[in-house]
């Protein structure tokens, strides 16, 4: 599959950048700081490995500067998730290759407006990609070197793991109200992907049977069940992404312009749609922001580790 060098990563290899303390650090003034997002500003927060930051945004502006950064336990920050109290959950991908580390892969969560983990997970999390959490707080975190890992409120070790097809790997994790899980897949070997449908509390899923002939990546799930799939050709031209009607193999939308899209995240009110472009890996992707469901390109959000971005997330309070 084609993935620009983010898995099986050696960006930082040379060491990651050192953490801050305290709550989110000022953009050109980093160290402990009084900086904490009052409640009713809406917040984005994208991610990436070529800086080994999250940075923090102000929601809905044309291409705002960063207001914040977490640095804190960071290693190759891939997908993001906030939780219904505006926990921060960051996948890191690239422990592996640090040295003389005990842990290799590790999900970080940060309480909203802080810069220090207060839960970190490691017991079966092998090279995680994306993460997701229910209305429910059960954590489902894709592992692209094993699989999905699905853990109870609270816990920090794996209640079940999902059963995904033979020679595939997990790339990325989505919901729906109804709590059904839902788990794109890429061959390790070629070519094109699946998506399965997980119900709660089961371990066997269903091929949804999409025959995708590029890479399915990030996912969302909106309020009428409709299947949002960033789907990447990359490095050739024709990424896009694909919106999908229940039970139905073919797309009623697809939006094109992208390079390389990995995640993305629904507003609240479910009338923007963030995506992550992480380009061709040299600081020239951006956060795609499009109306929904019309899928027309609103701005591209390019400073920061936008312009780097794999994950993408939006604090629950973010409206529209």
């Amino acid at each position: 599959m084609r993935f620009a060098t983010i898995l099986g990563i050696s960006l930082c290899a040379s060491g990651c950048a050192a953490g801050v303390t305290g709550t989110y650090a000022p953009v050109g003034q980093l160290g402990t700081s009084s900086l904490v997002a009052p409640r009713h500003i809406p917040l984005l927060y994208a991610g990436g490995p070529n800086t080994n930051e999250v940075d923090v945004y102000q929601a809905f502006l044309n291409n705002p500067a960063p207001r914040g950064r977490i640095l804190t336990a960071l290693d190759a920050p891939t997908g993001i998730a906030v939780d219904g109290v505006g926990n921060v959950y960051v996948c890191n991908n690239a422990g592996q290759v640090a040295p003389a580390k005990s842990v290799f892969w590790t999900v970080t969560v940060y309480h909203r407006g802080q810069t220090n983990p207060f839960r970190t997970y490691t017991d079966g999390v092998f090279s995680p990609v994306d993460v997701a959490v229910a209305s429910d707080s059960t954590v489902y975190i894709a592992n692209y070197s094993s699989a999905v890992t699905v853990y109870a409120s609270g816990s920090v070790h794996p209640a079940r793991t999902l059963q995904g097809p033979s020679g595939y790997a997990p790339v990325g994790v989505a919901l729906d109200a109804a709590g059904d899980a839902f788990v794109s897949y890429v061959p390790k070997l070629a070519n094109g992907g699946l998506i399965y449908k997980y119900k709660p509390g089961k371990t066997q899923g269903t091929n949804l049977g999409i025959a995708f002939t590029a890479s399915p990546h990030g996912l969302a799930i909106d309020s009428v069940g409709d299947r949002i799939v960033a789907v990447s050709n990359a490095p050739s031209p024709g990424s896009s992404i694909e919106v999908f009607a229940p039970g139905q193999r073919h797309p009623k939308l697809t939006i094109t312009g992208l390079f390389q899209p990995f995640m993305v995240a629904l507003s609240r009110g479910q009338t923007r749609l963030f995506a992550a472009d992480y380009g061709s890996g040299n600081n020239d992707g951006a956060v795609f922001v499009f109306t929904y469901p019309t899928g027309k390109l609103l701005f591209k959000d390019t400073q920061g580790t936008a312009a780097g971005a794999y994950g993408v997330a939006l604090d629950p309070s973010a409206s529209p």
